[in-house]
This record gives C-alpha cells, structure tokens and sequence, in this order.
C-alpha cells in the first residue's frame, strides 16, 4: 500500500511555490468536509518510509521522501485547526531529512477512493543533554531548534528520545482510529522501554495524547514566548 500511496501522491518538486499552497488549501479543504464513513474508518492504515536511495544530494533527491514529506505536512496541517500549532516547514523538512524513517503516517481510503493521509506521530533520538536539561532545569530550553534528531542513529536502540507529534484530523479524534494509531505508538514504545523519552505540547489535545502515550506531565517550559506542558517518561529499570 505504501508503494502505491507514495506513487500516486504529488511530488512537490513538480510545483511552484504558488501551486504547492494552492494544492494544500485545497486538501485541508477537502479533509475538512470529507465524509468519514465505517468504510473510510475501516481502511485507516500505517505508511513508514524505512529508507530511500544514497544519494550525494540528500534524501530530498528522492521522490518517495519528497512525497513523504509533503504527506506528512499535509496530515500535520489538517490536525491543526490553528495555524500557529502547525508545524513550520522549514524545520519539519530539516528533521525529517534525518528523522524519516521515525514517522508513521496513517491514511484512509476517501469515498472518492483516493487514499489520504489524516495523521501522523513522530518521535527520534536526541541529545542526552537536552533530554537532561528538560528533566533538571528547562528554563534553559527556549526555542524548539533545540530538540533536532541525532543523526547516523537509524537502527539503534535510543538512550534518549522526542516525542515532535501526535495528531490526527478533528473529525477522527475519540474514534477507533485514534485508538489504533495510540495502540501503535504505545507499542513503539514498549520496544524502548530503556529510553528516556520527553515531549513538549502546547493544545489540549496534545497533552491528552502525550498521557495517553505514557508520558507524565512534570512541569511547563517557555518555548519562543509559549508557555507549553512538559511531559516526560523515565527509562524503565
């Protein structure tokens, strides 16, 4: 299914800057007023991108992480009824040039029979240093660019992980879907039960998923001028 999803999704790379935006207005718009019927809750389904082609120009040389990625912006901007709460793509680009393969998009089949995604979650290793400063004193953290990914860790247990996203459209919240794509994650995390993991949201419904996942509210930090919930969960053992 991901072969085809990603083949049939629109490469960015094939629009302008002023048809990209025009093309994802015109997305939300339809995920907004699209009928979410047994069937299309029924077909609610994970794509992962587990790797893409070497390549000296980067991951964004490949056509099936471009897809991935303007999938993944999509579902994160239709969770998001505020702008503000929506990820920048700038820095979702960044992280997932590295992160990729830590991000489990979920999609339904439309009743147009388009397949389309409606969700997403994302976690990927960080820093032990920034994991600490979070847990000791996280009137240090006070911009988001301080939580990027490790890079050349794909394959190994992390020691120290960040939740970036749980979400999923409006429309989907409080349904089996929901619970499914928790049921997954909580699984991902049981496999790094040796991990220490921190998540940082700023909507209520962030939260609620973060406590859902596991994580325990501990405090709030300040982040560009946000207050936002600081939830951490300590490795087991």
């Amino acid at each position: 299914m991901l072969d085809n999803f990603l083949k049939n999704f629109t490469d960015p790379q094939t629009l302008s800057d002023k048809a990209l935006s025009a093309w994802l207005e015109y997305k939300l718009a339809l995920l907004q007023g699209a009928s979410y019927t047994q069937d299309v809750i029924d077909s609610f389904s994970p794509c992962v991108l587990e790797s893409v082609p070497a390549s000296d120009y980067g991951v964004e040389a490949s056509p099936a992480w471009r897809r991935f990625f303007l999938a993944t912006l999509l579902a994160d901007w239709a969770s998001y009824e505020s702008k503000v709460d929506r990820a920048d793509v700038a820095r979702l680009k960044y992280i997932m040039s590295s992160a990729y393969p830590y991000f489990k998009l979920w999609t339904c089949c439309m009743p147009n029979g388009e397949v389309t995604p409606v969700g997403y979650t994302a976690w990927y290793p960080i820093a032990r240093f920034v994991f600490e400063a979070l847990r000791k004193d996280p009137a240090q953290i006070d911009d988001r660019g301080t939580f990027l990914p490790l890079r050349g860790g794909i394959g190994k247990s992390p020691k120290h992980a960040y939740v970036f996203n749980i979400s999923i459209v409006p429309p989907l919240r409080n349904t089996v879907c929901a619970q499914k794509m928790m049921h997954s994650l909580r699984a991902e995390g049981r496999r790094y039960r040796q991990a220490n993991i921190a998540a940082i949201a700023v909507a209520d419904e962030g939260c609620r998923l973060a406590q859902l996942a596991g994580l325990k509210k501990v405090g709030r930090v300040t982040v560009q001028g946000e207050s936002e919930s600081l939830f951490i969960k300590q490795a087991a053992g």
